[in-house]
């Protein structure tokens, strides 16, 4: 994930998009994984930027535009390959 890469943030809990925004910065640090992740693996915090939860997309949506199949949903927080129309996404949903 780099600065300013576009998001678009799925909610297993609703099985629906609910958020965008944008890559803000990002820190790596031991002290969050220890305090909140009870040590687990993550080290890299970003921060989001120009956050906007009034979208409520489904998944099939998204996954037409990305060119997935309609049974795709995301597992984790992971960057969208860049031969995928992610530009299109982010102009979709004014990110």
């Amino acid at each position: 994930m780099e600065r300013d890469d576009p998001l678009v943030i799925y909610r297993n809990s609703k099985s629906r998009y609910t958020a965008t925004g944008r890559v803000g910065p990002m820190a790596h640090t031991e002290y969050v994984r220890d305090q909140y992740w009870d040590g687990g693996p993550a080290l890299d915090i970003y921060a989001i930027e120009n956050y906007d939860d009034s979208i409520d997309v489904d998944p099939e949506t998204i996954n037409r535009v990305l060119g997935y199949k309609d049974s795709f949903r995301p597992q984790g927080f992971w960057r969208v390959s860049d031969d995928r129309p992610i530009e299109r996404v982010a102009r979709k949903f004014n990110i």
